[in-house]
Order: C-alpha cells, then structure tokens, then sequence
C-alpha cells in the first residue's frame, strides 16, 4: 500500500519534471493550466491517501482498545492445550 503511494508520488514528479522540460513548447497559459491540472490531481491522490491511512489507524484503534485487557493480560499456557 505504502509502495503504491510512493509510486505515485515519483510518477507526479517525473512528469512535472517533463512538463518543466517542455514549457519552451507550450503557450504560458497553457503551462499554467497543465501544471495547476497536475498538480490537483496529485493532492487528491494523496488526500486520498491520508484518508485512507486514517481509516486503517481508527480500526487498529477500535481493535486494540476493545481487546486492551487480553492484550494486557493473555491467557495463562495452560489453556494451549485446547486447541
């Protein structure tokens, strides 16, 4: 999941980088445009992202206050058995 992001965010530089590279060719206004068009994308890949970090976190959260005393406390070995 990590990687993914990563991915994107070496795939958001790459291609500023191109459009940086290729601005001779293009009018002001529409460089303008390409970049303001990129850049949007990127922000909303990665607040996507954030979003989905923060959901993971709030399950991890519920889980480990919910289970907080068997964690604190695990059954004695003797119960190993049972299974």
């Amino acid at each position: 999941m990590v990687s993914e992001y990563l991915e994107k965010v070496k795939s958001y530089l790459e291609h500023r980088t191109s459009l940086m590279k290729d601005s001779d060719s293009y009018n002001l206004e529409d460089y303008e445009q390409a970049m303001e068009d990129l850049i949007w994308t990127q922000f909303v890949q990665m607040r996507q992202a954030v979003v989905t970090l923060r959901d993971q976190y709030t399950i991890m959260h519920h889980f480990i206050t919910k289970n907080l005393s068997l964690i604190t406390q695990p059954r004695s070995q003797d119960n190993m058995n049972m299974y």
